[in-house]
């Protein structure tokens, strides 16, 4: 049980920039396939210096661990920040790059899902294999990020930008048996 604990520490403090149980719920909007980002979701202060950034959306992957019919499960919640999020620029290309973020985190979202699924089906959900897939899936989530942000230089590359929007809405397709449905008020 101990050994629990502790991955479930490990795991919420390498995916959230703060405890679940700390963050408002007027704050935050779960991943909605009905609902893209509007400029009023970015609520967050600007910083004094931005660099070249025009906008912070974070979009968070919280995984919290819990006993199921005698084996280790795990509920998955993506969902974005408003209160942390800003934007400067808020025309439709930056919105369009900013949605997918959120889209890349629903999609790790997923695919965490059916990890946790595929293991407890084959009865091997003990705390160390979800351990290692949850983080392996977290680490692959931010290198898409970073890889995203490269490819179209930030939303820039408009057609780079299309072929990421094409690709990752064809990704959530495939895996749309792993989604949370949400509605606009936060609900299931």
């Amino acid at each position: 049980m101990i050994r629990v604990y502790i991955l479930l520490i490990i795991i919420l403090s390498s995916t959230s920039l703060c405890v679940l149980g700390q963050v408002k719920k007027d704050t935050i909007l779960y991943w909605n396939k009905n609902r893209k980002l509007e400029y009023s979701d970015f609520q967050g202060k600007v910083p004094d210096s931005t660099g070249f950034k025009v906008a912070v959306a974070p979009a968070e992957i919280i995984v919290k661990g819990f006993f199921e019919d005698g084996m280790l499960n795990f509920k998955v919640e993506v969902y974005f920040l408003k209160n942390i999020a800003w934007m400067i620029d808020s025309s439709e290309n930056t919105m369009i790059h900013e949605q997918l973020h959120f889209d890349i985190a629903e999609l790790y979202g997923r695919k965490i899902r059916k990890g946790i699924l595929e293991l407890r089906k084959t009865h091997q959900a003990s705390s160390e294999k979800c351990s290692k897939l949850i983080q392996e899936l977290l680490d692959a989530r931010n290198m898409k990020d970073v890889q995203y942000d490269q490819e179209t230089a930030h939303g820039v590359y408009i057609n780079k930008q299309k072929e990421w929007n094409k690709k990752i809405k064809q990704e959530l397709e495939e895996l749309k048996e792993f989604a949370i449905d949400y509605d606009e008020n936060n609900e299931k």
